[in-house]
């Protein structure tokens, strides 16, 4: 399959952290975008959601724990230019979906680069 530089949007919701390598991960997604193409990954499953941090153990699956800076540091060594939001519920019945929220990286594969 050939799909360097293909897409305007990837998205990916609670699904990265269980990859074997999220190096490899990212700079295949990297690859498959589209200069100015902008890679959108969610997830409650990182090092600064306290309450999270127990999946893995109470799953017994191997999860990629990583804080939000390490998160960025991720995406920039992938080539991204990178941005975080934190998706908030007030409303939420959960603590932390209220105070700390879901954090989205928002990877953007620079104009006028075609691969990593």
């Amino acid at each position: 399959w050939n799909y360097k530089g293909k897409f305007d949007f990837i998205f990916s919701m609670e699904s990265l952290y269980y990859v074997d390598s999220i190096e490899d991960s990212l700079s295949k997604i990297y690859k498959i975008l589209k200069p100015g193409g902008k890679f959108y990954c969610g997830t409650d499953f990182y090092a600064d959601n306290k309450s999270t941090t127990i999946w893995a153990d109470n799953m017994k699956l191997k999860m990629h724990l990583y804080s939000k800076q390490e998160w960025k540091k991720l995406f920039r060594n992938a080539g991204f230019m990178t941005t975080t939001k934190q998706i908030k519920d007030s409303k939420g019945n959960k603590k932390w979906k209220r105070e700390i929220g879901t954090l989205f990286i928002i990877g953007e594969k620079p104009i006028g680069k075609s691969s990593n």
